[in-house]
């Protein structure tokens, strides 16, 4: 059907058609209520008209709508109007790698940026459990930006055991069996990218989504695909028996990635990639291989570092011996027979022009590394050429491990120098929520310098094979994209809190800052034990994710550290933040984690008083549960004085005490600090909505509330504080809109359910508002539900008595929120009423 002539769908105005295919018509649209262009897929009626079809291809949708990930392409919302299905997703404005393709085959350089973007896509995807099972061109969109996009995700399986078995996901041989009896040239390019097992209609896996990939790469080397046939009996004969023609031979300058095409394509599954993290990192180490080969052949003079007492100075080559050991290391990476790539132009050869040149320099290269292998390590430094670096970002080190029970260590490495980091007073240096937004991401450093608006970068690796741990770092000065520094690390896993330490040291030193006596906390030893310093690591990486079983092994690692060190003053302090946080979000009843909280905290100022988490960790605490007003003020200016620069301190400060105070304008101001501390912060760019709801900044709240739904639509706070927002500017429509339907049973589902009874109660349909509300108490039945939002919707429907019984309900629980009243518009239908007065003064709040 001609979907454009129908003109919109809900709150869709259809634009123009983009395209059809197998699973039906794409049109652009705007979404009216985001004002944001976005792509609606039209779900073909056969499908749309099969219930249990539906259904699966539903629940599929809802599955990959999870997957947040820069190369994934983000899925808003599927629905239905007059019994037309669709499925809303970002628009992407590019062109598709197909249409790229057209152009003939792509240097190598941006083949590999593709193919590893690509692959960082589908490591997301089956690590989430979702197999795609269709990569081919047509579903890769390239953008202007050089991001690219994998489409179709929706129409991917579920890769858990059992998922076709129980209706999660449809039939996974289905559609392969329908492709393969379609007349010949109409799926070619389809079944030219599936893997020997999907052909046989055999159970397929995550390593069926390597073969499309490496069929993907073999044609944008060489601009064929490589197993064409004539038919589509040819091309499925090929896929089964016959062997590419090797890349290498096709174009001089593919020989390089042959190893990786050939082992992507193996028949065999099992002798395949057995990984997309595998096969990234091969492709990674390739591409930095021959970027570090095109730069041998720039010209460019280096200065390379080893330990030792000796100084030779072989022309261009500057070689010094500093005093710190490393063990041995090639200088270039190896290629897949171990060899060190050399200097060569397309052709393969050294050119003509600077054969001379590349002589001197590689084999000055050699020496240096034998004598590395004789003296125990190197280091790598560049001349800055800038001066002083004045902000940095420490990018996610990419765990090279192949286990992802590793991940804690790399993320862990990561968070700890960017804490060491942001207690230097003199430098600026990018908090962990934004730099985490570019894990897996393709992006170059310049590109990264530019959004996050720092001068160097550190990028780094962690590999761990049993106790061995090998960890090696880069800075460069973004200005002039200059290798500053460069070291490996190849130690015992004991040896970690010493690596980090070294690491910050030598770091400030490489950009040229000089430590004041009141920020040696850069070396600051806060545990002796390297086994709890990774429990605490580990119990970072768990309150990160802010899932209640995350949270709840977080509080498991930090008391394992603590065991080990019971003087770790800085995970008691982390073991009180995490439970402050449960008893703010939909978690636990107040009284089963902030008492919890107060104890951390205070044990952690009984080791250390001059811990500025502690501090803010327990005026937190004070504030939430106490109602300790003065001594919450003293812990939260301390921890601001101590460090100004934690954005946690602003948040809590801000919301658990100013609010309470009744000072909306401050709170504007502490939450503002907390979003300019911490950017992509997701929590603190939605509660800032939060703050100028209360502040009666309407206008501004919607505008932070659509920019912070924009930066992630999957947070649920974000499209909470959206709903909250678009209710304060009298959008109630909109707002029933925006939540949609919701699952209560959902992380922040209540919340949603709150928002749409505060919507209805706006309007005045009771009916609709006590639905909302019923289901709430029968949530409340199984969980706990803060029941001062439950005050607030009867105060909004204007039905007092009720309000305020489920007031002193809240004040009976101790509710961590019940301080808001002070500011929140909802009740302020109760400000004059005597009992609302009574409570204020019953909390010792300012009347």
């Amino acid at each position: 059907m001609n979907i454009a002539a129908v003109g919109r769908l809900g709150p869709y105005e259809i634009h123009s058609k983009l395209g059809e295919g197998g699973m039906g018509e794409v049109y652009l649209a705007e979404d009216t209520r985001l004002r944001r262009r976005v792509a609606v897929k039209i779900l073909p009626e056969n499908l749309a008209t099969n219930a249990d079809r539906l259904r699966r291809f539903e629940r599929e949708a809802f599955a990959a709508s999870a997957l947040n990930h820069p190369n994934i392409l983000t899925i808003f919302e599927f629905s239905a109007v007059d019994k037309i299905h669709f499925l809303v997703t970002e628009f992407v404005d590019g062109l598709s790698l197909r249409q790229r393709l057209g152009r003939g085959a792509l240097p190598i350089s941006e083949a590999l940026d593709i193919a590893i973007q690509i692959g960082s896509a589908l490591r997301a995807a089956h690590e989430a459990g979702i197999i795609h099972r269709d990569i081919k061109p047509d579903n890769i969109m390239l953008r202007a930006d050089g991001y690219v996009k994998v489409l179709d995700f929706g129409l991917a399986k579920l890769a858990e055991p059992g998922a076709v078995a129980t209706g999660l996901a449809s039939d996974p041989e289905a559609q392969t069996r329908k492709q393969l009896q379609t007349q010949s040239g109409v799926i070619m390019g389809t079944v030219g990218y599936m893997s020997p097992e999907q052909t046989r209609g055999q159970n397929v896996d995550t390593r069926a989504d390597l073969w499309s990939l490496g069929c993907v790469l073999y044609e944008m080397i060489s601009g064929t695909q490589p197993f064409q046939g004539d038919t589509t009996a040819d091309t499925v004969a090929n896929i089964i028996h016959r062997e590419p023609v090797a890349v290498g031979t096709l174009r001089a300058d593919g020989k390089e990635l042959e190893p990786i095409v050939s082992r992507a394509l193996a028949k065999n599954a099992d002798t395949r990639y057995q990984t997309a993290r595998e096969l990234v990192d091969h492709l990674k180490q390739l591409q930095r291989r021959l970027e570090f080969a095109a730069e041998a052949t720039s010209g460019e003079a280096r200065t390379v570092v080893y330990d030792s007492a000796a100084h030779v100075d072989p022309q261009q080559t500057h070689v010094a011996w500093p005093e710190t050991n490393a063990t041995p290391r090639s200088l270039a990476a190896p290629n897949e027979s171990g060899a060190a790539a050399a200097s060569q132009n397309t052709n393969g050869a050294p050119t003509s022009a600077s054969r001379p040149r590349v002589t001197i320099v590689w084999g000055a290269l050699l020496i240096m590394a034998l004598l590395a292998a004789a003296f125990g390590g190197y280091r790598y430094l560049a001349n800055p050429g800038s001066g002083r670096i004045n902000s940095i970002a420490v990018m996610p080190f990419v765990n090279a491990s192949g286990n992802s029970d590793v991940e804690y260590l790399s993320d862990g490495l990561t968070d700890s120098l960017i804490f060491r980091f942001s207690q230097l007073s003199n430098v600026k240096v990018s908090p962990t929520s934004s730099v985490m937004r570019f894990k897996n991401s393709a992006k170059d450093v310049a590109e990264v310098a530019r959004e996050l608006s720092v001068d160097a970068v550190l990028t780094g690796r962690l590999m761990r094979a049993g106790d061995q741990l090998s960890v090696s770092v880069q800075l460069v000065d973004a200005r002039t994209q200059k290798l500053i520094w460069a070291e490996q690390y190849d130690r015992k896993m004991n040896d970690l809190l010493a690596i980090q330490r070294e690491i910050a040291i030598t770091l400030t030193q490489k950009m040229q800052l000089q430590l004041a006596g009141d920020e040696l906390g850069i070396a600051k030893k806060y545990t002796s034990s390297n086994e709890a310093y990774q429990l605490y690591m580990k119990g970072r990486f768990h309150y990160s994710r802010r899932t209640r079983d995350d949270m709840l092994k977080a509080i498991e690692a930090y008391q394992q550290a603590i065991q080990l060190d019971p003087k770790f003053a800085l995970a008691y302090a982390a073991t009180a933040e995490v439970y402050n946080s449960m008893g703010k979000n939909p978690d636990l009843p107040p009284k089963d984690c902030i008492p919890f909280a107060k104890q951390a905290a205070l044990k952690a100022l009984e080791i250390d008083p001059m811990l500025p988490q502690a501090h803010s960790a327990l005026g937190d605490s004070l504030a939430l549960y106490d109602w300790d007003w003065a001594e919450s003020e003293h812990h939260f200016k301390k921890a601001l004085e101590l460090d100004p620069n934690i954005s946690y301190t602003h948040v809590a400060y801000g919301l658990a005490y100013l609010t309470a105070m009744g000072k909306a304008e401050e709170v504007v101001a502490e939450l503002e600090r907390s979003v300019s501390l911490e950017p992509l912060s997701m929590i603190n760019n939605s509660v800032l909505t939060s703050a100028y709801v209360y502040d009666r900044k309407y206008d501004k709240a919607l505008v932070q509330a659509r920019s912070s739904y924009d930066l992630d639509p999957n947070f649920p706070l974000a499209r909470v504080w959206l709903g909250f927002a678009l209710i304060a500017n009298g959008k109630y429509d909109d707002a029933i809109s925006a939540i949609g339907p919701v699952s209560p049973e959902s992380p922040f589902g209540w919340m949603s359910v709150v928002v749409l009874a505060q919507a209805y109660a706006k309007q005045g349909k009771r009916a609709e508002t006590e639905q909302q509300v019923a289901i709430l108490r029968d949530l409340a039945k199984t969980r706990y539900v803060r029941t001062y939002y439950l005050a607030s919707i009867y105060a909004t429907l204007g039905d007092k008595d009720k309000a305020f019984s489920e007031l002193e309900k809240s004040f009976a629980e101790k509710d961590c929120f019940l301080g808001r009243m002070a500011v929140d518009p909802s009740m302020d239908p109760l400000r004059d009423d005597p009992r609302f007065k009574n409570l204020l003064k019953r909390m010792n709040l300012p009347e």
